[in-house]
């Protein structure tokens, strides 16, 4: 049997926190290295942190806080919000991929985020980077909502070590790590997140957390939209069904025809089993990076609105926790950056750590 589920979409209503007047300044100018978390207590989420309540740590060292941003402070830090779509995903379905959809939830809402939007197969195709122009934006999901991956800057996907490529056109941890590596590094002071739409059946043989280490690596939590989990629950739920009248009536015909009948059906619960777990697994690289998973029942515009509105929300609950480092002589250097709460009591804390080379 497959674990039981537990995940649930996040509704959020159209009631958001309200943000103080003070403002944070957030420098594009000078190097800064930030890292992007969120507080949580049990399922809430903690808003009313201050920079005395944290430690940022480089190597393991204490440094000063520089930068700091909360739902207390007016935004200005630069985020980009990254949109990866599964070109097999249901998703991709005509009116699903309305830019107005995305341009009123997340560019209005969130007035100092761009967007960038990805496809995949056994490739990945870059249809628009970071962006804030709307007519970019509209070609980048026309192009997307094509039936094969045309157009956009086409991009290898590579296995990962010691994994096999399997049957399939569905490359999804590879894809998501290299997006993740297309995106990092291009400008400093950047807070990025990944939304991930997909049934979460990669074809290759690659798990979870060969994507999570790059993901955390770079200090961009994963958001997945997992589409199609109902119907991938009934089919397992039929298969378990049909497997035990199966062995149940082997048990009376013993002949040729009703073991191979068994055989079959223990098959076919085989496969369901394993298309539910890998489902699942997907899911869970919310969990994994700092991230939070979605799960609705069915995908139409609606849905699609809810779940961004809740990106709006995770943006807007967003702790950004950052320093200017020191300038390095010579070869640039990756150093491990850390933020952790002084008391433990504070909370539990979501994402919050990254490696950065300067």
């Amino acid at each position: 049997m497959p674990p039981k589920s537990h995940l649930a979409i996040v509704l959020l209503s159209a009631s958001l926190p309200l943000f103080g007047q003070d403002v944070a300044v957030f420098s594009t100018e000078a190097r800064l290295s930030t890292v992007n978390l969120h507080v949580v207590q049990g399922k809430n989420y903690v808003e009313t942190l201050k920079p005395e309540d944290f430690v940022l740590l480089e190597d393991g060292a204490p440094k000063p806080i520089t930068v700091f941003e909360s739902a207390a402070t007016q935004r200005t830090a630069p985020m980009e919000m990254i949109l990866l779509f599964d070109k097999s995903g249901s998703v991709t379905e005509a009116g699903l991929l309305n830019p107005m959809v995305f341009r009123d939830q997340l560019l209005v809402g969130l007035p100092n985020v761009k967007l960038s939007v990805y496809g995949f197969g056994t490739r990945l195709a870059r249809y628009a980077s970071a962006t804030r122009d709307f007519t970019e934006l509209a070609a980048a999901f026309s192009a997307l909502a094509k039936p094969k991956l045309s157009g956009g800057d086409k991009m290898p996907l590579v296995l990962f070590p010691k994994r096999l490529s399997g049957n399939g056109e569905t490359w999804l941890y590879e894809a998501i790590a290299a997006t993740v590596k297309d995106v990092s590094g291009k400008e400093d002071g950047v807070n990025r997140m990944i939304l991930v739409f997909s049934d979460g059946l990669g074809t290759t043989n690659a798990a979870p957390e060969d994507a999570a280490r790059i993901c955390q690596e770079a200090g961009i939590p994963v958001y997945p939209i997992l589409l199609g989990h109902r119907q991938l629950r009934e089919t397992f739920e039929q298969a378990e069904a049909e497997s035990s009248r199966a062995a149940f009536s082997s048990e009376a015909d013993s002949t040729a025809g009703g073991i191979r009948a068994s055989g079959t059906a223990a098959y076919r619960l085989s496969v369901a089993e394993g298309n539910l777990q890998a489902a699942e697994a997907f899911a869970g690289l919310g969990d994994l990076t700092g991230g939070s998973d979605f799960d609705p029942p069915q995908m139409n515009l609606e849905v699609m609105r809810n779940i961004l509105e809740s990106m709006v929300f995770f943006a807007r609950t967003e702790y950004v926790v950052g320093f200017a480092p020191a300038a390095s002589e010579g070869k640039p250097r990756q150093h491990k950056i850390e933020v952790r709460l002084r008391d433990p009591k504070s909370g539990k804390v979501l994402g919050g750590s990254r490696t950065a080379a300067y």
